[in-house]
Formats: structure tokens, sequence, C-alpha cells
């Protein structure tokens, strides 16, 4: 997990100390983020699709559910996809970057 995890209800720049990591565990403890983050992950993963890539990604990404990169499950007004993880292999490690609720 990285220091600027993105997580629904928080995190990333709007954490004064850069580190929003306890912050989601918290938020997960008390939204059900743990059972959301299992049965997410149980889906398996698949290389993020470039079409997530926001103009800069520097390293290789994986996103779970695979399904999430298929565009249609993902916009409009009732996406099919619950909540999104996403993954970036960076020095020899994967990291978990985000998970969010779908899509927001």
């Amino acid at each position: 997990m990285v220091k600027d995890f993105y997580f629904s209800g928080g995190g990333g720049d709007d954490n004064h100390d850069g580190d929003s990591r306890d912050e989601a565990f918290v938020y997960w403890d008390e939204n059900k983020g743990w059972e959301a983050l299992d049965r997410t992950l149980g889906k398996g993963t698949a290389p993020t699709a470039l079409w997530w890539d926001d103009g800069g990604k520097l390293f290789p990404g994986r996103i779970a559910p695979p399904a999430a990169n298929v565009r249609k499950n993902t916009a409009g007004p009732s996406p099919t996809i619950d909540w999104l993880a996403f993954f970036e292999f960076r020095d020899g490690r994967w990291y978990c970057t985000s998970f969010s609720e779908c899509c927001d």
C-alpha cells in the first residue's frame, strides 16, 4: 500500500501528513470496506486498460475486478462494478494505490 493511498471516504491529496493508510483502515472498519475489498480481490486482477491512464503512469498496473477494464461497466448512471482496486509495480514489488467505490 502506498503512503498516498486513495480510498472512498478520503485519502490522497487531502491528508496533511501525506500518509492515508491508517485512515483507510479506520474507514474500512466503520463502513464494511474489508468485505468489499475481499469481494473485489476475489474476482481476480488484470492488466490495467490503457484508457485508465491519466496521462502519466510511470509503472505497470493491474486492476480488480478485471471487468472494470470495460468502460460500460464503470460508466453511465448504473455502473455494474461496485468497487475498484488499482495496483502498481514499483521497485520490484506490487503496491495497492487505490481502493474506491465505483465510480467516485
